[in-house]
């Protein structure tokens, strides 16, 4: 509940100027408002979403999040 009040997580820039891999995986159609301003304060992230899922995304579809999680590259 915070994350979505919240404008900007205070973690953010600290993420985003060390480079550190993020994936965000939602359910389609997730919280377009929420995602788009992770977008904005992370624009290096990986976001994925997962069609027909729901909020709680290992228990609707657990071979794709691990997938997800496995194709995540640490920076060069």
């Amino acid at each position: 509940e915070g994350s979505r009040l919240e404008p900007l997580a205070e973690a953010y820039p600290a993420i985003a100027a060390a480079r550190v891999p993020v994936l965000l995986v939602v359910a389609d159609g997730e919280n377009a408002e929420s995602v788009a301003r992770f977008r904005a304060a992370l624009p290096e992230a990986r976001i994925e979403s997962i069609p027909d899922a729901i909020h709680d995304l290992v228990s609707r579809d657990p071979a794709r999040v691990a997938e997800l999680v496995a194709a995540v590259q640490p920076p060069p």
